[in-house]
Parts: C-alpha cells; structure tokens; sequence
C-alpha cells in the first residue's frame, strides 16, 4: 500500500510500474481461469490497472491489495465474459485441455472453471489469506504481516479458508481434500504473464491513454459494477439498521419497565440493608457502652482492694489495670478463659483439619492461651517495674520458643507446620471474617473475598497481625516500637484500601475504609487501657 499511497500523492510512474510488476501474474492468471484466452486476458489485465489508477486515491490503508486486484479481475473477466460467453467457454475449455495437458489430474480440469468464482464469494479476509497463500505464493509470515496478527493465526485463518473452499467445492461436485487443493492451486493456479507486458500495463494505466475501445468499455462497466456492489452494500446496512431502529423501539419500553422493577427492587433491598445495619450499630453501641460500665466498675473494685488489703512478701500492690487482673483469682480465670476462646477462633481450620482426640484439642488450646497469658505477665511487670523491657521482650522470646516445642511434641513436625500456617493465614481469615459481618446482608463475594485475602497475606505478618488485633510484647513495653507499629499498620491500610479499589464496589470501600479506622482506634484503646494505672 505504500506504493500505491505514493502513486496517489506523487503520480509516481515508477511506483505504480513496481506495483504492476509485483502483481501482474495475480491478475493475468485470475483473467485466464475466467476467459482461457491469453489476448482476452491480457486486455483484462490491462483494464484492472487502469481501474487501480483511478481508484488509488480512495482505497483506504487497511486495504489488501491483492485481494483487492483478485476480486477486480475477477469482475471485469465476468464483465468481459457477459459479451462473449459462447465463444468463450469454447476457448477456455480448449486452454484447460491443453495449458494442463501434462497434469493428468481430473481434479484440477474440475476445479478451474469454478476457482474464480468461488474464491470469489469467500469472505474478504478469507479471501484475502488464500489469494496470498496460493496465488501469489506468500509465505505465512508475510501473510501476517499484509493482514495483521501473529504467523500462527496467520496460518489458522488460510488453513479455514482452504478448508470452507473444499466445502464449496465439494457441494459442485467436486471431491478433494483440503491440503491437494491448496497443492494444486498453488502449483497451476499462477500464470505468469507475457514477458514485456508488465511495462507496457503500468504505461498505459498510469497515463490512460493508448486504450482500445473494448478495454475503455471494460473499465467503465467494471466499475460501474464495483459501484452498484458498493451501493447494494450500503442500502443493506440502510435496512439492518432501519430493522434495528425498530426493533428498539419496539424494545425500549420493555427495558424501561424492567429498569424500573429492578431500581425499586435494588431500594428495597438498600432499606433492608440500613435498617440492619442501623440495628446492628444499635447493638454495638449497647455492647460498648455495657462493656465501658463494666470495666469502670472494675477498676473501682480493684482500687478498693488495693487500698484494702495489704501487700504479701509475695506480691506488691497492683499499679494498673492489667497486673490488677492477673493478681485476681477470678479475673485471672476469666482472663485465661477468654484467651482460650480467641485461640479456638484462630486455630479453627487446624483443629478441623486434625481431627484430634479432645484432651489433644484441650491441651493444644490451653498450651496457646498459657503462652498468651505468659507474655501479659511480662507486660505487666514491666508496667510494674519489676522488669525491664528488654526483659520482658526476651521473655516473649523464650515463651514462644517454649510453646513451640511442646506443640511439637504434641502434634508432630507434620502438625507443627499446619499450626504455624494456620497463625500465619489467621489475619486474613479474621479480617475477612469482620467486614462479612460489617457489609451486613451484602457480603463479598468468593472472587472479593479470595482477592483481599491474597493482598492482605501478601504484608508482613507482625503488621497485618497487628491490625487483627494482636500486639507485641514488645511493642507494649516499648514506646517508640508501639508509634511505629502503629504508623506501619495505617500505612499498610491504605495500601490495602487502595489496591481493594480494583474489585470492591465504592459502598465496600468505604466500608472498609471505616472498620480500617474502627480497629486501629479501638487498638490503641485497648493498649492503653492494659498499662491504666488504678
């Protein structure tokens, strides 16, 4: 198409002279098929160029040219044909017989008259990827590059082609498989032209003078013909898209009255969603406020007791909240209790999967929650000074190494690591677990709920432990550590935030936008309502 732009902006000669070069064999054997006469074909060959010429200018870039000049051959040899017929058929029967004399093939006598005209009603590109193929002998990667795409899809696109073109034929009675037929057209389907002809095409097409008679009629009835198919063309697409038009009318109330049932459908069921999400608030903040009672009326008993009764040689006065509840019996017992229940909510997959006996199960909860109790002993005394930090930091140390090796000896090296992949996919799990419960009656979906797992296991665990709610000993005795640990868990939320973008629904994202600020300022609270002095 280059040559043929420059043809068309330049009237270069010697562009158009390279084109007729390059595709005159095409256009030459495609008029000999039609007429079996080399005059006749050459005066068709000559009219093809000519119509090239005038029409360079508005074929448009993506326009393949040898399936442009295949399809134009082919009309005007019809064209011609139309005022010779009789004669015709007569001398094209003579050229099969004896321009094939030496291929003994019944086939290809069968397949000639019929090549043209069914190659003809392929589809364009169909039509294109075969004239390229066999009849001017590209190979695929130039098809690919003439056509667009990959050499492969080049290749599939001509073997479809080759194979719709066996159909055809065989529906005329012509029996061949797909692979001899692109055989045969690739090896008699091309004619080369008549030495010499070549110049004297691209002369007269480029110049439009020195035409006969006969080949000004032909050029002028071809592409009259070119003309009419184009209108033809344009009055069915006329009629598709007036049949269109009406059938949207026809439709438009319909989708409207739909449209409509579903948006009061979609209200009702936003109204369901307030409502409970107004009554689960209602509930929380019940929840809150009984739980705020509760703990002051704690913290007034433990003050009491504090100033009641007497230091041990054993224990010194409580100075906070936390060492308060670890001295009490009672609130000791609770305090472990409610440890053993957040172990059997983290550990859930892991004693489902074990299946173990239930003095095993009992043994490896109380294990976990004694190894959680341990290191709020060590936060306490720190908080008490009875310990410094770094104490109380290779305390959390030895407690967890401690912990590991009896879970070990109780579930093996094999439910070791289950257990440690349980603690570390637990954060996803509980995270995932409260926005369900926050969306309410609208909760995510498996795509939404597999995607934020997959972006939240994807942080470091002490930080996403962290916005589960679960602090260091470290982070607890250490002040600085505790700022930054906190700095991290909120830079990490609006990674989390923004990367949920991508598959949350707006609603969703501000949802959990909201639990984001809810949990770490409900985090906060709770670290520092352990170290409250009373």
């Amino acid at each position: 198409m280059e040559l043929l732009r420059e043809y068309a902006l330049r009237n270069s000669e010697t562009a158009f002279a390279t084109l007729v070069s390059r595709h005159l064999d095409l256009v030459y054997a495609t008029a000999l098929r039609h007429v079996g006469n080399h005059h006749q074909a050459q005066e068709i060959a000559q009219a093809v160029f000519v119509i090239l010429a005038r029409k360079a200018r508005s074929l448009g870039p993506k326009t393949v040219l040898a399936g442009w000049l295949f399809q134009t051959a082919r009309l005007t040899a019809k064209n011609h044909m139309r005022a010779e017929i009789r004669r015709t058929h007569r001398e094209q029967e003579a050229y099969i017989q004896s321009n094939h004399s030496e291929d003994s093939s019944e086939a290809w006598r069968q397949i000639v008259p019929l090549l043209n005209e069914l190659v003809g009603s392929l589809r364009e590109k169909e039509r294109n990827a075969i004239v390229l193929r066999f009849l001017e002998g590209k190979e695929y990667k130039e098809v690919a590059a003439t056509m667009g795409g990959s050499e492969a899809a080049a290749q599939m696109r001509v073997s479809r082609a080759l194979e719709k073109l066996r159909g055809m034929f065989a529906k005329r009675g012509v029996t061949v498989t797909a692979v001899a037929l692109g055989g045969m057209i690739s090896a008699c389907g091309t004619q080369a032209a008549p030495l010499g002809m070549a110049a004297k095409v691209a002369a007269t097409a480029a110049h439009g003078a020195s035409l006969t008679a006969s080949t000004l009629s032909l050029v002028k009835g071809t592409m009259n013909v070119m003309a009419w198919t184009k209108a033809r063309l344009v009055a069915g697409a006329g009629a598709v898209a007036l049949l269109a038009v009406q059938y949207h009318g026809n439709s438009v109330q319909a989708r409207n009255l739909a449209a409509a049932r579903e948006s009061l459908s979609a209200g009702k069921r936003e109204i369901a969603a307030q409502e409970a999400r107004i009554a689960e608030l209602d509930q929380d903040t019940a929840s809150i406020r009984e739980t705020r009672i509760s703990q002051e009326e704690e913290l007034k008993r433990f003050r009491a007791r504090r100033t009641t009764e007497p230091s041990t040689p054993t224990t010194s006065p409580a100075v906070t909240l936390l060492s308060a509840k670890l001295q009490d019996p009672a609130s000791r017992d609770a305090l472990r209790e409610g440890l053993a229940d957040a172990v059997r909510f983290r550990l859930a997959p892991l004693l489902e999967a074990l299946k173990l006996e239930p003095a095993d199960r009992d043994k490896l909860i109380q294990l976990d929650a004694d190894w959680g109790l341990k290191n709020l002993e060590a936060v306490a005394a720190v908080a008490e000074g009875r310990m410094t930090a770094e104490a109380a930091a290779q305390s959390e140390a030895d407690a967890g190494r401690d912990g590991t090796n009896q879970i070990q000896l109780l579930l093996g090296e094999a439910g070791l690591a289950k257990f440690e992949e349980c603690q570390q996919t637990f954060p996803a799990r509980a995270l995932i677990q409260q926005f369900d419960k926050q969306l309410g009656i609208f909760p995510l979906d498996a795509f939404q709920r597999s995607a934020l797992s997959q972006l939240i296991l994807a942080e470091p665990l002490d930080v996403t432990s962290g916005l589960a709610g679960d602090l260091t000993v470290r982070s607890l005795v250490f002040p600085e550590e505790l700022s930054q640990q906190f700095n991290r868990e909120a830079d990490v939320n609006a990674k989390l935030l923004q990367e949920a973008g991508a598959f949350l629904k707006p609603d969703q994202v501000e949802s959990l936008k909201l639990m984001q600020a809810a949990n770490l300022s409900a985090q906060k609270r709770n670290a520092l309502r352990m170290l409250r002095k009373l």
